[in-house]
């Protein structure tokens, strides 16, 4: 017998992104934050935003942990362009702590933030994670194999000796929102 499954507690999560993006972002969200047993309530109004959990701006927003929103991955992601073929290959200090404080650990990801101070990561962790999870390459790379399939030699993993499977990028952003959110959880 399946034991009925209790509602993940929802956050208050700021979200300054396109009219486009925010369902993709929130999807995100979700998925990085219910390993952590929390879901997410998305506010898009910057009146909201001091009393958000977390942000995702391309902004900080001051007194909250905020990741960067990259405006070169909202135009890529608007445009259906396929990633750069070096997107996955930089590893960006990302800090469990407020802007530049906290432990500094590092995580694989693609579109570095242009202004990296204020934020608790020098990468934009929500794009970045979307491009996996939606499988981007699939969607935008033409190359294909004789049953139809997207070739790894095409893939973003081949591009990038970074993501490796016994070590998936994804769990380092779920490492460092756990980080994050727990010293701003007490605070609240």
């Amino acid at each position: 017998m399946t034991q009925p499954t209790l509602p993940l507690e929802r956050l208050p999560v700021y979200v300054d992104a396109p009219d486009a993006f925010v369902p993709r972002a929130t999807w995100v969200l979700e998925t990085l934050l219910a390993p952590l047993g929390r879901g997410v309530e998305v506010t898009r109004d910057p009146g909201r935003a001091p009393q958000s959990v977390l942000a995702y701006a391309p902004d900080a927003v001051p007194g909250v942990p905020t990741l960067p929103r990259s405006d070169e991955a909202m135009t890529l992601f608007a445009a259906a362009r396929p990633l750069p073929a070096d997107a996955f290959t930089r590893r960006a200090a990302a800090h469990a702590g407020r802007g530049e404080d906290g432990p500094t650990c590092p995580v694989v990801a693609a579109f570095p933030a242009t202004r990296p101070d204020g934020f608790v990561a020098g990468c934009d962790l929500v794009a970045s994670a979307f491009a996996l999870l939606a499988c981007w390459d699939e969607h935008t790379v033409a190359a294909r194999d004789r049953y139809g399939r997207l070739p790894y030699a095409a893939s973003v993993f081949s591009a990038s000796p970074e993501l490796r499977i016994e070590q998936p990028a994804l769990d380092g952003y779920v490492t460092l929102l756990r980080a994050v959110l727990t010293p701003r959880l007490a605070e609240l």
